[in-house]
């Protein structure tokens, strides 16, 4: 559990601190609109 457990987790907790390159920087223009099931009207 060594090579398979908390030693893969330590080696990527940098790769969430990085800004992704071909991320965007703009915002879209419109707002996404998230449907639920259970408190649709």
């Amino acid at each position: 559990t060594l090579f398979t457990g908390w030693v893969p987790t330590i080696l990527r907790a940098g790769r969430g601190l990085k800004l992704w390159t071909k991320a965007k920087t703009v915002a879209p223009p419109q707002k996404l609109e998230l449907f639920s099931y259970e408190n649709n009207p």
